[in-house]
């Protein structure tokens, strides 16, 4: 069992040495196969990279702004019922 992990990087090498001359040995068919779903992967990251950005600003930046916004309407809030309730009480006096 310990010489497995030995043996990993070698079998990993061998199999990504046979799979690099199978694609080379394919036919001009599966090239252009391969070569259209590597455009259609490239499309998705393309559409994929703008969609993260737009999510990490969200999540960073814009919800910073909205609880700070919030926080200041809540404080707001508070100030303007302690106002009425001086304002209630000099009234009663």
């Amino acid at each position: 069992m310990s010489q497995i992990p030995g043996r990993l990087p070698l079998i990993t090498l061998l199999m990504v040495l046979a799979l690099l001359l199978s694609i080379r040995s394919m036919p001009d068919r599966s090239m252009v196969f391969l070569r259209n779903l590597g455009a259609v992967w490239d499309l998705a990251l393309f559409c994929a990279v703008p969609l993260v950005l737009g999510w990490f600003v969200y999540w960073v930046y814009l919800r910073k702004i909205l609880r700070a916004r919030r926080i200041a309407a809540i404080r707001m809030r508070r100030l303007v019922e302690e106002a009425a309730e001086r304002d209630v009480r000099g009234s009663d006096r």
